[in-house]
């Protein structure tokens, strides 16, 4: 099973501003401390996991199991990139978990905007990498059942020559976007 960590910043550009639109970037806000895998969509505030069964796993610095805390859990360890937590998700050939959140404010037409979104690689990733990683925007939010596939094609593409495999630190990939739409939604899509 292949594990990517994540934490996604979407920040708005100008000369005179810059602000963050996506809530609980670095997955901070929680319902719930986890206490186990595949509790991420129980316990993350904020982020939604759209398809079904997938539900995403959380790892926080307080939680007291040994399967869910970021010192040590039941993929590896990893520090938090920023603050105590981030979140993971699965990427095989057959099956992906996908993430959606509502922007903080909708994306304006003609504005430039930066994304940095950090990943890493979980140790116990069984598989190999994957070396495809796919932002979605989307004016209405979605749910998939089973593995399908998502069928909105990406608005950027993060392509590795190789593999995204770092999983000692964190590594970023930061595209810079021109918005030619309005839209309201992001979805970190996954293809492998």
């Amino acid at each position: 099973m292949k594990k990517i960590l994540l934490i996604l910043f979407l920040v708005y550009h100008s000369l005179i501003l810059s602000q963050n639109l996506v809530p609980n970037p670095s997955f901070e806000e929680y319902n719930y401390l986890p206490t186990d895998v595949a509790q991420g969509k129980k316990c993350i505030a904020t982020w939604k996991f759209p398809n079904y069964p997938g539900k995403g796993d959380y790892y926080h610095d307080n939680s007291t199991s040994k399967k869910a805390n970021t010192e040590k859990n039941y993929f590896g360890k990893q520090t938090p990139h920023s603050g105590n937590a981030y979140v993971g998700i699965c990427l095989t050939k057959d099956f992906r978990e996908y993430l959606q959140v509502k922007l903080i404010n909708p994306l304006v037409k003609n504005e430039t905007y930066i994304i940095s979104l950090f990943i890493s690689c979980a140790d116990k990733a069984y598989l190999s990498t994957t070396n495809e990683f796919n932002i979605v925007f989307s004016k209405n939010s979605f749910n998939i059942s089973g593995n399908d596939d998502l069928i909105i094609p990406p608005k950027i593409q993060f392509l590795a020559t190789n593999k995204f495999n770092t999983k000692k630190e964190w590594e970023e990939l930061i595209p810079i976007m021109n918005q030619n739409t309005r839209y309201k939604l992001l979805k970190n899509t996954c293809y492998v």
